[in-house]
């Protein structure tokens, strides 16, 4: 299996059409969003571990550092919510049988 996102090594560019995906849908889809949301800078399009598309706004650019507020939340909720869906992950097994060590010492019990 390949190593699907950047790795060790720095992201790939593809044509969005060689990921089943048009690209100037791509781009009437980002100018709406930049359209309704103007305080967006950078809208990312990843399909099958490839940069598909990328677009920037109000002169920020790829060397730009961006914060992203609750978005991590939410991506995770995206990525664990896909790997249930495809049968990699059971909310019902703890997290160590997947690999995983804790982050935080959790509270002691009485």
């Amino acid at each position: 299996d390949a190593m699907l996102g950047p790795g060790s090594g720095p992201w790939t560019v593809a044509a969005a059409e060689d990921h089943g995906l048009d690209t100037q849908a791509l781009r009437k889809a980002v100018d709406e969003v930049f359209k309704v949301a103007p305080i967006r800078f950078c809208v990312l399009v990843i399909k099958d571990g490839h940069i598909v598309h990328e677009r920037y706004a109000n002169g920020k650019g790829e060397e730009d550092v961006y914060e992203i507020d609750s978005l991590g939340k939410t991506g995770s909720a995206l990525i664990i919510g896909a790997a249930i869906h495809a049968g990699l992950f059971d909310l019902d097994t703890p997290l160590m049988e997947y690999g995983l060590e804790p982050q935080c010492d959790p509270p002691e019990s009485d």
